[in-house]
């Protein structure tokens, strides 16, 4: 079966610094990645890039027929998108860009990719709708895929451990509908940052879907988070 990675803009970019990548973040993944070695479909936040220029013009998950900055958001994303397929390709990880608005009639071919030994990716994108443009973000495609394909995982990868119980303060190892979270607003977010992720996160629980958060930037946790194996971090329980 195969797994969803959900790398956040956290992880690949200095969410505080325009169009600012992080090195250490990419080298983390495509480490995990290449010892992980088995089904999987990769999607990615937009960091310092969509987001910034999300922020600029005003847009956010609300539909809005205002198309000025569509192209500028676009336009940053698939920058982003090609330098991290190009840093993973020099590691000898093969992947094929799927852009969110073909998703919903990808299914054949995601199967393909994955049965040709590539790694399907797609990104947090600007995107239109009946209502108007909109951000669909990295974690609502996941959602989507997962609607889609079925997971046996999916792995939220951000900049800290998993999710903490206030700001500061303990690691939580698992988590659940109730529980008590920090949460925290840093850089460029026009998403909805983690509350919004972990709806999200608690959605895709409730289909039988194994879902993680761990730091993306610790590559050996990320891997046994990817194979299912203990890790530091934070299970979800519905």
């Amino acid at each position: 079966m195969v797994v969803v990675l959900k790398v956040g803009g956290s992880v690949l970019t200095f969410k505080d610094r325009r169009e600012r990548l992080n090195p250490k973040g990419l080298r983390s993944v495509a480490r995990a990645l290449k010892g992980y070695g088995s089904p999987l479909v990769l999607v990615h936040g937009g960091g310092s890039f969509g987001h910034y220029y999300a922020e600029l013009y005003g847009f956010g998950v609300r539909p809005s027929f205002e198309v000025s900055g569509v192209g500028r958001i676009r336009a940053s994303m698939l920058r982003l998108n090609a330098m991290l397929v190009e840093e993973l390709a020099k590691s000898g990880i093969e992947c094929y860009t799927i852009q969110p608005v073909m998703l919903g009639r990808a299914k054949r071919l995601i199967l393909r990719l994955l049965r040709d030994g590539l790694i399907p990716v797609s990104f947090g994108d600007v995107v239109p709708s009946r209502a108007g443009y909109k951000i669909v973000s990295g974690d609502d495609i996941v959602l989507k895929l997962s609607k889609l394909l079925g997971p046996e995982r999916v792995v939220f990868a951000m900049n800290v451990n998993g999710v903490y119980r206030r700001l500061g303060g303990e690691l939580l190892k698992e988590i659940g509908l109730g529980s008590e979270v920090g949460f925290s607003k840093g850089g460029f977010d026009v998403t909805g940052g983690l509350k919004r992720k972990l709806s999200i996160a608690f959605r895709i629980a409730k289909m039988g879907v194994d879902v993680r958060f761990v730091s993306g930037l610790k590559s050996g946790e990320l891997l046994k988070a990817l194979k299912g194996e203990e890790h530091l971090g934070t299970l979800v329980r519905v």
